[in-house]
């Protein structure tokens, strides 16, 4: 009867095609997954794998078993999830890519309540998604905006507006703005992020008015990096309404919405999970994400 360590290090040898990155893959040495394999092909009297060069190569009788052992572990994956829907009790291991502008304040705040409500179970987290996928296998992605190439399961927690911000200091120097032409006239920090490709603010009055690449001497991805320019009265330029409301109740009046009446289309925050899972331990977190979300995730400027 093969055991689960010697099952999931055969599949993670199929997955990932090489030795050093299944045991990277499953935080284990490469002599303890070669040994399992070896034990494994023992049991089942075949060769499961074969080298080539660098790298491995699966046999016939490899590809039969390794259909089998994705049953078997999604077996098992889903039994664990329905004990601990029993016994109300969340373990084991989550990881979490979550774009690096939500990682601090509230979901920071979340992740360490989650880990000390659940001590049993235990969490990574990365907050680059493109170098994550691949490797990680994340359990739950969080993201600004939509990821067309992953066909997973989509649940909108929020949404971030943005608007036009400066300093209070910036505007006594500078003078203020009454049209987004007038942004020509102001010092423009650019706020290169991925969800805010060709941008365009809109009015109550139906005008619109398209956000370019205005020349800049600062350049980020970063809304922390954003927020310290902008405070620090560098110039102008974007950021959420609902990072504006938070700053705002620690530092009343030291930032300044500078066309109150204009505002980009929502952008979702959404939780991507695959649809081949249904993880307990991922879905309750989804739901306390909605219930703890920040109060301005889904309002304009008022």
């Amino acid at each position: 009867m093969q055991d689960l360590a010697s099952i999931k290090a055969f599949y993670a040898l199929c997955e990932k095609k090489s030795l050093t990155a299944a045991a990277k893959h499953l935080k284990q040495p490469k002599s303890t997954i070669s040994r399992r394999l070896v034990s494994l092909e023992n049991e089942v009297g075949q060769s499961l794998m074969i080298r080539k060069g660098n790298r491995l190569a699966i046999t016939q009788a490899g590809e039969v078993f390794h259909q089998y052992c994705k049953k078997m572990l999604a077996l098992t994956e889903e039994s664990i999830d329905a004990m601990q829907k029993v016994s109300n009790e969340i373990s084991g291991e989550l990881t979490i890519v979550v774009h690096t502008n939500l990682v601090r304040g509230w979901f920071n705040k979340l992740i360490n309540r989650y880990l000390d409500e659940n001590p049993n179970l235990s969490i990574n987290i990365v907050s680059q998604y493109q170098a994550a996928y691949q490797q990680l296998e994340p359990d739950l992605i969080i993201w600004l905006g939509d990821l067309p190439e992953l066909n997973w399961r989509q649940d909108t927690i929020g949404y971030w507006c943005y608007s036009v911000f400066a300093s209070q200091g910036y505007l006594d120097k500078n003078g203020a703005l009454t049209h987004p032409n007038d942004i020509h006239q102001h010092q423009w920090l650019h706020y290169a992020a991925a969800e805010l490709e060709n941008i365009e603010l809109s009015n109550s009055q139906g005008e619109t008015f398209q956000v370019e690449r205005f020349p800049s001497r600062f350049h980020s991805d970063n809304i922390t990096l954003q927020l310290d320019s902008i405070t620090s009265g560098r110039g102008i330029g974007l950021l959420p309404v609902g990072v504006y409301h938070k700053f705002n109740e620690m530092h009343h009046g030291k930032l300044v919405a500078c066309l109150p009446d204009w505002h980009s289309d929502p952008r979702p925050i959404i939780c991507y999970t695959p649809r081949d899972k249904q993880q307990v331990k991922a879905h309750t977190l989804v739901n306390r994400m909605r219930e703890t979300r920040p109060k301005h995730w889904n309002q304009r400027l008022s």
